[in-house]
């Protein structure tokens, strides 16, 4: 217990009430309070973001472990094919690094005009793709729009897009479920994750990984345009389409759904899945450093008013970095905002005018 002259006096408890000062998370919030990011966007010139922009972008690539997976040809296994209302949905099973399987669906709007621009959908938590397709966890149909992701890659296909979606590393058909049983893990990420980081890699970075390579996938389809890709996502998957787009500028346009932030506002401020950890990320930039990592390529932000996962104050803050960026390099319309009356949620209301804009011309 703390006394009056801010001495620290020994409790021989260990219950409720003991000294605020001794508490891991207090010393863990003075360290990251005093340390200023190295790739904290600061640049007033193009030549001081260019150099910006390659160094965070060599560094992001080496915390995430992307050095360490190992690039292969594709290796594709077809699935079943289903024709259903206004477009197909055809399954594959793709190889993205050697021993490393994503299923995936791709939906192909009907019509002749093919082939058509393409969008990358990334899903949060729950139960993979299927949240984005209107399947049950079992495979059946069910109503549209459920969730809190609205089945957002059917919206895309019903835009008019090619849509390609798959299950992230530790959601859906890609979970260690008799490893969970076991020991009775609610989370299909929590071990992996802890694992991933015993070897150097990350779940972050594996995620991000697959998205490059569903970009290696699309571009290889004749229903697909291979020069007009965009990518969108929400929490979780915010997450994927945000990293990738910095990463990767074969991503010509992007929707960060539910994600865009500051750091010490959402994953440091509650409890959160280890998935959304990086080491050293801290050290090196902050959500909204690496969101003007797409600039000047069309950014959407779209966030809740009442997202308490992600705050909105805080999306506000990271608005105005974006901005500035974003102006700094003479594209100031190129990024938009949706600031929506809801909660943490996909809202969609003008992500598919948003690409038609970018990716039709």
């Amino acid at each position: 217990m703390r006394n009056d002259s801010g001495d620290i006096r020994f409790s021989m408890s260990t219950k409720d009430g003991n000294e605020p000062r001794l508490e891991p998370l207090q010393f863990l919030k003075r360290v990251g309070g005093q340390a200023r990011p190295r790739y904290e966007f600061a640049a007033g010139t193009r030549e001081e973001w260019e150099r910006w922009r390659d160094g965070l972008r060599s560094a992001l690539a080496a915390v995430l472990g992307l050095g360490l997976m190992e690039r292969s040809p594709l290796r594709v296994w077809p699935g079943p094919v289903d024709k259903l209302d206004g477009y197909t949905r055809h399954a594959f099973t793709i190889e993205t690094a050697p021993g490393l399987f994503a299923p995936a669906f791709l939906l192909v709007p009907d019509g002749p005009a093919l082939p058509r621009p393409g969008i990358l959908c990334c899903h949060g938590h729950w139960e993979g793709m299927n949240d984005l397709v209107a399947l049950d966890p079992e495979g059946g149909p069910r109503r549209e729009g459920e969730g809190y992701q609205h089945d957002f890659a059917l919206q895309a296909v019903r835009a008019g897009f090619v849509a390609l979606v798959w299950d992230q590393f530790g959601f859906g058909r890609r979970r260690d479920d008799a490893f969970n049983k076991r020991y009775n893990l609610t989370s299909g990420c929590e071990h992996p994750s802890k694992v991933a980081l015993h070897f150097g890699l990350t779940t972050a970075g594996i995620r991000v990984w697959d998205a490059m390579r569903m970009i290696d996938f699309l571009q290889g389809r004749p229903e697909a345009l291979p020069d007009r890709i965009g990518i969108v996502g929400i929490s979780g998957g915010g997450l994927v389409a945000q990293f990738t787009a910095a990463l990767d500028e074969r991503i010509k346009a992007a929707c960060v759904s539910g994600y865009c932030n500051r750091y010490e506002s959402c994953i440091l401020n509650i409890h959160h899945c280890i998935d959304n950890f990086v080491p050293g990320l801290g050290r090196l930039a902050n959500n909204d450093d690496i969101a003007c990592l797409i600039a000047p390529r069309p950014l959407l932000i779209e966030s809740g008013l009442e997202d308490h996962i992600f705050p909105i104050e805080a999306t506000r803050t990271a608005l105005g970095k974006l901005e500035r960026c974003y102006e700094l390099l003479g594209a100031g319309t190129a990024l938009e905002a949706d600031l929506f009356e809801g909660g943490h949620e996909f809202h969609g209301v003008r992500t598919w005018e948003f690409f038609a804009k970018h990716l039709e011309k």
